[in-house]
């Protein structure tokens, strides 16, 4: 039974303020709290993403390959191609692929 596309989106590049970024807007004991709340069925959503009721992958998060979920993401990729979504996100957390 083939994988329908697009399960999973990612942002296509990190953003200016990524948590993984030296101009994040976290502290690092923050970042790691929030790191630390994430469990392996989830993920990390890009905070531009967020801001309009999306529910996107940092891309500092997936390249990270931090959790369980971003590796299984990656080998059904790899497998399916189209799996991972990958968008532009413009200023406002918007995805300009649709």
């Amino acid at each position: 039974m083939p994988i329908k596309k697009s399960e999973f989106k990612v942002a296509k590049t990190s953003c200016k303020q990524c948590l993984f970024s030296k101009n994040k807007i976290v502290s690092d004991d923050r970042k790691q709290e929030v790191l630390d709340s994430i469990d392996d069925g989830s993920h990390f959503t890009c905070h531009l993403a967020s801001r309009c009721g999306q529910d996107v992958c940092c891309r500092g998060f997936y390249d990270r390959n931090l959790n369980l979920k971003v590796r299984l993401a990656k080998l059904l990729e790899y497998s399916n191609p189209g799996f991972v979504e990958f968008v532009n996100l413009n200023k406002d957390g918007k995805n300009e692929n649709v």
